[in-house]
């Protein structure tokens, strides 16, 4: 992969697209967007792209999105008083360094605050880093577009930002090549642990945000006759002391001449969540590239049946 000249500079595809503009204009609107919101070039070209373009468009989204999470964080922070007292806990990230955790698949060639109504009362360190009985659980899936080799880093930069921003408790990544996990790595080695499902290609990657979740295991199930070495990366969790999570998420089988396979790894992953112990709560999502005609009734109602 071709490296940048400079990780600040604004590259357009050679694509024959006429919704892209020159790359002069592309330029400007990425300037002018990052001096109205006062953020940087990365971010803006973030925007810019989701919207073809349109500067109106892009400072609307960067707008509403920043009212969403300001509302939010004030509710958040509110904490109701009732008899007992009220504890409200904040995110405190975890200093020890985690390693790597890599899921290699062997038979492929390729600070949001909680509020509890219980007593404040002494728990162990490791247990006061974690919030406990949070009602709400915030989760991120995005397909990154590894695979695209167009300004990478600046792309990677953004994720990264809107990830710091957001600030989710789960992250579902899919397409993510291995020098975009290593950024992420390093970038959260205090606050997420980090977990890749291959070190190799383009894979999926989950990342848990280590104030509200303690990682208890993760491994790979592999789908044997995909042509494009997908799988499903399964993580178990816990929230707080007792809640267990059985998280997965995937990148099922690409393009319309691949429905029957994508049909089948789609089948196998509503089996696993029917698999899960029935005391966790299990979430399973990612980039499905799912057609509604490819979900037939009967695997609806695998979920109903779950939940």
């Amino acid at each position: 992969m071709a490296s940048n000249s400079s990780e600040d500079e604004v590259l357009v595809s050679d694509d024959d697209d006429s919704d892209i503009p020159e790359q002069a204009v592309c330029k400007k609107l990425v300037e002018e967007f990052a001096d109205i919101t006062d953020t940087n070039t990365a971010l803006a070209q973030f925007y810019l792209q989701d919207r073809n373009w349109e500067l109106d468009l892009a400072l609307n989204a960067f707008y509403e999105r920043d009212i969403s999470a300001e509302s939010e964080s004030n509710n958040l922070n509110k904490c109701e008083q009732v008899a007992g007292g009220s504890v409200c806990s904040a995110e405190q990230p975890a200093t020890k360094k985690q390693k790597t955790k890599h899921l290699v698949d062997t038979a492929s060639s390729s600070s949001v605050a909680s509020c509890s109504s219980e007593p404040s009362v002494d728990r162990p360190e490791s247990e006061t880093k974690l919030s406990e009985n949070r009602a709400r659980l915030k989760l991120i899936s995005w397909n990154i577009d590894g695979l695209d080799p167009t300004s990478i880093k600046n792309r990677t930069k953004a994720v990264y930002k809107v990830i710091s921003d957001e600030k989710p408790d789960v992250v579902f990544l899919q397409e993510v090549i291995p020098q975009t996990f290593a950024y992420f790595e390093t970038r959260f080695e205090d606050t997420y642990e980090c977990i890749a499902g291959n070190d190799s290609g383009y894979f999926t990657a989950m990342l848990l945000k280590k104030a509200t979740l303690r990682l208890k295991d993760f491994y790979l199930i592999p789908f044997y006759s995909s042509e494009m070495s997908r799988n499903l990366l399964v993580v178990k969790a816990e929230m707080g002391k007792d809640h267990c999570l059985h998280l997965i998420t995937s990148h099922l089988e690409s393009t319309k001449e691949h429905a029957a396979e994508r049909k089948k790894q789609l089948k196998a992953a509503f089996e696993q969540m029917k698999e899960a112990d029935n005391a966790s709560t299990v979430i399973f999502g990612g980039d499905l590239n799912a057609r509604d005609k490819e979900v037939p009734c009967e695997l609806i109602l695998v979920i109903i049946v779950i939940f």
